[in-house]
């Protein structure tokens, strides 16, 4: 007997290996249907998120079309302004014939904003170069002064 279970066995074995050798395409046809069941079941997820997003996306590109558009209309805004002041104050000052450290401080402040920042060029630029010529006198406005005093009592109050 206990050489027919080993010849049962064996074959057993051989049964089972052919099974296994024989099985394995159809394993293999089985695994293949199951991944492109799969991956068509994220693509129509991924098409049906697309779509659902579309709406969404195109709200958000009007909406910052118009905000780039409205900082445009601001930024045109600023140099239109800062061109106002630029001439009326470097007018002041070349009718005056000269600047004092401050008005020249503050006119450069107008100008680099103008010019720098935002791009102006053109009748500031002129205007400019004009002021830049003219002969600079000592002074302080009084608003500088209480400035540069609040800065100094600030200061003061930081170190105790």
């Amino acid at each position: 007997m206990n050489q027919l279970e080993q010849y049962l066995t064996e074959i057993g074995t051989i049964f089972g290996i052919i099974g296994t050798v024989s099985a394995w395409p159809i394993f293999k046809l089985i695994r293949d249907w199951l991944q492109r069941r799969q991956h068509s079941k994220t693509e129509r997820l991924a098409m049906a998120i697309s779509e659902a997003n579309k709406p969404v996306i195109e709200t958000y590109e009007r909406e910052h079309a118009a905000v780039i558009e409205d900082i445009e209309i601001v930024k045109q805004s600023l140099i239109a302004s800062l061109h106002d002041r630029i001439y009326d104050e470097g007018n002041r000052l070349l009718n005056q014939g000269y600047a004092t450290i401050d008005e020249v401080n503050n006119f450069n402040y107008l100008y680099e904003a103008y010019h720098e920042r935002l791009g102006g060029n053109g009748t500031g630029e002129v205007i400019n170069m004009h002021v830049r010529e003219l002969s600079i006198r000592d002074g302080n406005t009084a608003y500088v002064k209480e400035a540069s005093e609040l800065h100094k009592e600030r200061e003061s109050q930081t170190i105790e």
